[in-house]
């Protein structure tokens, strides 16, 4: 029931396209994905790299849209969405999409606090949230071991939509400490001037990201294809343009950074 409804909501909004043409989602997490205001066309690193792939594959987009994280998530769980980006696996996540061989882009994900509380969170372990408020976003993929020892110790949680709002909610003193992806928090701290410190020695977790496809609405065939042509891309100048450009670290199939 939840998939019929889920499904029917969006398709009132959104208009069906042919088969060979995909609609791809993505949510706002710059520098990897992202809009600029009054401007619907999804630019960033993981945006660009999807299309400059599927360009060289001759594979037409119909759309390529932003949505918050659960719901971009979900309709393309259901095949409402073709692919997502920049996803990471979970067991879930893999039981409904399919993940290509080749990732987009490696990420970290930090513990941020605010730097005024720098002397009085001296962060060294996860024993170090206890009695602090954590902030998370709703539907990310945070590893089992962060949810073990919230749910084991009590620890006192609020989510946002995303991760400006999550940086947000920190600023303004509403929870003491918050995980995010270290390169999209830099880069709105930056713009924005936030008063906030990354703690880059304890990462919480790298991982590969991913574009995503629906097992509802893709072939497995063309994700292997996809994957292929991505990693033929990775070798190109176009690529490393694209890495100086967004200022994300590079990687190829054999080394994870470089």
């Amino acid at each position: 029931m939840e998939r019929v409804i889920f499904s029917i909501l969006l398709f009132l909004s959104y208009p069906t396209f042919a088969d060979e043409e995909l609609f791809i989602s993505a949510s706002e997490f710059p520098p990897y994905e992202y809009t600029l205001q009054g401007d619907p066309i999804v630019r960033g690193f993981s945006s660009e790299l999807v299309q400059a792939t599927f360009r060289n594959m001759n594979q037409p987009i119909s759309q390529h849209k932003i949505f918050p994280w659960k719901r971009a998530l979900q309709g393309t769980y259901f095949g409402v969405f073709d692919a997502v980006h920049s996803a990471s696996k979970n067991k879930e996540r893999e039981e409904k999409l399919w993940f290509p061989d080749e990732p987009l882009v490696y990420s970290s994900k930090v513990f941020i606090i605010r730097k005024a509380d720098k002397q009085k969170i001296n962060y060294q372990s996860f024993d170090s949230l206890i009695g602090l408020r954590l902030g998370l976003v709703r539907g990310f993929n945070y590893p089992e071991n962060v949810w073990s020892f919230i749910k084991n110790n009590d620890i006192q949680y609020n989510e946002s939509v995303n991760t400006d709002t999550l940086l947000k909610m920190l600023v303004r003193g509403r929870v003491d400490i918050i995980i995010e992806e270290s390169v999209a928090a830099k880069q709105f701290i930056d713009e924005y001037s936030y008063p906030l410190e990354l703690i880059e020695e304890h990462p919480v977790q790298v991982k590969p990201m991913y574009l995503a496809f629906s097992k509802e609405s893709v072939t497995s065939e063309l994700v292997a294809k996809f994957s292929d042509n991505l990693k033929d891309y990775k070798k190109t100048e176009q690529f490393l343009t694209l890495c100086k450009k967004h200022k994300v670290t590079c990687f190829d199939s054999n080394k994870r950074h470089k």
